[in-house]
């Protein structure tokens, strides 16, 4: 990939060249008539090297960046029925990443490496023709973490034929990657820089879900509600801390903030670390409708009201939106076969960014809210060939920030990364025998 972007010594010529080779393997084995045997291996290996120069007619060299990335995983999984109504299923997992680069991490050298372990088991249980429970245990292994042990029950209960209940809780721990732990990444093009954390702890979540769906008798209409609560301990989120300016001000970020002095960041950079929020609690409701109007013709949406706040200070999450939902609308002729859909999402307003003042005080920046509007179209031209046309974002709508230079010359912050209107025509062949 090359192209022209705005560094901090002006207009620049980047080149970047990346390469990803992955490769899995599977092995199914029937047991016995009640018990089968799947196991899994997966690797996956990245690497990219950025190079650039200042456009013409400077032309001087940049700083090369570098990126290399390996990762494998293998898993084994056992199920067997007991009867007609139960169900046990266990499996073990095992992972390692490995991640080191120029550019990248801190310890650029040698790099950084994890691994995980993985063990697990759930009982599946149709107790009646109505009622089915389900009930397991993972427990997780992080290197440098604790181990965790993480529960789940769950319900589901057909009260009619058309009416459908079910509640289920969870708990849940997830250990910071190590880009969270280790980054040390100056954006070549842009004026922040993203430094680690070594000292995140993992999260630990409890979540609670209710809810149910309810299907009109001929089959025509659905419509689903899910009210969920969750409680997280040590929510891993992205701060800003401000922009530094001089040595002094570095020093005492780094002092307030407890950082490693070693990550060496740079000043005239906007800094981003990671942080643990003690407690957090995120809760609302979810619905979703779909409906067939004709035989050609069908609508559906969704929307989900989110209240996201830090528990302690009664603060709103950064990145969360109160409100979110889509609209879709489907057609099909039964008689040529062309297919058409317009499909819309909608975000209110959020918290972008939260940066922390002179004084210790906390500054939100609020995005505005914006919608996405989708549309496809596909004909068929002969046995098993189709053409097709797609159209993502149909109103162009892009951050408002987009292309905007501040009065000192720099561009102004971009929290949205939507591109704009996107068209793509092509065929689709399928064949068989």
């Amino acid at each position: 990939m090359s192209g022209r972007s705005n560094g901090e010594l002006g207009p620049q010529e980047d080149d970047i060249r990346d390469r990803a080779v992955s490769g899995n393997l599977a092995a199914n084995w029937i047991v016995n008539r009640g018990t089968t045997l799947e196991a899994r291996g997966y690797i996956s290996s990245y690497s990219e090297d950025a190079t650039g120069r200042l456009a013409p007619p400077r032309s001087t060299p940049l700083d090369p960046a570098t990126l290399r990335e390996r990762f494998a995983k293998v898993d084994l999984t056992a199920t067997h029925t007991i009867g007609s109504r139960q169900m046990l299923q266990a499996g073990i997992e095992w992972a390692r990443d490995h991640y080191d680069g120029t550019n990248r991490v801190r310890d650029e050298e040698t790099g950084h490496e994890s691994e995980t372990g993985v063990v697990w088991a759930q009982h599946r249980w149709s107790a009646t023709n109505s009622l089915t429970t389900t009930a397991g245990a993972r427990i997780d292994r992080r290197s440098r973490f604790e181990t965790a042990v993480s529960p789940k029950l769950g319900a589901n209960l057909r009260l009619t034929d058309d009416l459908r209940l079910r509640a289920s809780y969870g708990r849940g721990f997830r250990a910071p990657d190590l880009g969270q732990l280790y980054y040390r990444f100056l954006s070549p093009s842009n004026f922040y820089q993203v430094i680690g954390n070594p000292r995140l702890e993992p999260e630990f979540a409890h979540s609670w879900q209710m809810g149910g769906d309810y299907t009109s008798p001929r089959r025509r209409a659905r419509v689903g509600v899910n009210f969920f609560r969750n409680d997280v301990r040590d929510l891993i989120e992205s701060v800003s801390l401000g922009f530094i300016a001089t040595p002094a001000q570095l020093a005492a970020v780094l002092a307030r903030e407890g950082l490693d002095p070693s990550f060496r960041p740079a000043l005239g950079r906007l800094l981003f670390t990671y942080r643990n929020v003690s407690d957090v609690v995120t809760q609302g409701v979810e619905l979703d409708t779909e409906a067939a109007v004709t035989s050609t013709l069908s609508v559906g949406g969704a929307y989900t009201l989110l209240s996201a706040e830090d528990a302690e200070t009664g603060m709103a999450l950064t990145g969360r939106h109160r409100h979110h939902g889509h609209a879709r609308v489907s057609w099909q002729s039964a008689r040529t076969g062309l297919r058409a859909s317009l499909r819309g999402t909608f975000f209110s307003s959020w918290v972008a960014a939260r940066s922390t003042t002179a004084d210790g005080a906390a500054q939100d920046t609020i995005a505005p809210r914006f919608a996405l509007w989708d549309a496809f179209v596909s004909q068929p031209i002969a046995r098993g060939l189709s053409a097709f046309l797609a159209i993502d974002n149909l109103a162009d709508s892009q951050d408002p920030n987009t292309g905007v230079q501040l009065p000192n010359g720099t561009p102004a912050a971009i929290y949205r990364p939507e591109a704009g209107r996107t068209a793509r025509v092509g065929v689709h062949w399928s064949f068989s025998r």
